[in-house]
């Protein structure tokens, strides 16, 4: 051993939680804890003395990991890090429009809800990104909008496909609406409504996409006991 004082001090590390029922033979089970080198440690092999539970270094509590690696002095694993890469907002963005009320991505491509914008008709934006930059692509807006529609209040979108919410069309009976993309510009699809479409019912309120299959949740249906509905393309 190159380190007999550091060995001394894993012996009592492994000792210690020996005792309380978890025990490893720390460098000869734990091939992350016998690559040191880098730390001025040499390769250790296996320990003497040492029972092993033929646990690795990963698999091992995490109060044992951090006391192994303070002993050996390995530097502790850092977690992966998070940042902010964009700020979104709407080209011809207005206070009280509610921009972010929902959203969406798949892949380079999200989707923002504005479901208060112009007196509550609402407006969904599309932003992509080219590399580190995001730019708008696309204003969404309903071929019937009306006021009070709350267009945007949910957002989804799977690959070239968009749903968008608007849960206050036509009495609060609600609709959701699919739009598509060719190329950069997107078009209105289709307008989906329950086939048993009552006022208050809320469609509209949730939305979901996948493929060609696209959900709609209502939770005003039925005295607002709730209803979900499915949509398929054919």
């Amino acid at each position: 051993m190159g380190n007999p004082a550091g060995l001394g001090a894993l012996r009592k590390v492994v000792a210690l939680f020996g005792a309380a029922g978890v025990v490893m033979g720390v460098v000869g089970a734990c091939p992350a804890a016998a690559s040191v080198s880098p730390s001025g440690h040499p390769n250790m092999g296996g320990v003497p003395g040492l029972p092993s539970s033929g646990l690795t270094l990963a698999q091992a509590p995490s109060a044992l990991r951090a006391a192994v690696r303070r002993t050996l002095g390995v530097p502790a694993l850092r977690p992966a890090s998070t940042f902010q890469q964009a700020e979104l907002t709407a080209a011809d963005g207005a206070p009280g429009d509610a921009f972010g009320g929902s959203v969406a991505i798949s892949g380079s491509t999200a989707v923002v809800g504005a479901p208060d914008r112009n007196s509550q008709t609402g407006a969904a934006y599309v932003f992509t990104r080219s590399g580190t930059t995001w730019s708008q692509q696309a204003e969404l807006t309903a071929a019937d909008a009306a006021a009070g529609d709350y267009f945007g209040i949910s957002v989804a979108i799977s690959g070239s496909t968009a749903v968008v919410g608007a849960y206050g069309n036509n009495s609060q009976t609600g609709a959701a609406y699919v739009f598509t993309r060719s190329g950069t510009a997107w078009s209105q699809q289709a307008e989906l409504t329950a086939a048993d479409a009552t006022a208050n019912a809320l469609l509209g309120v949730s939305v979901a996409v996948s493929s060609s299959a696209a959900v709609a949740g209502a939770y005003g249906k039925n005295s607002s006991t709730g209803a979900a509905y499915v949509f398929v393309k054919v």
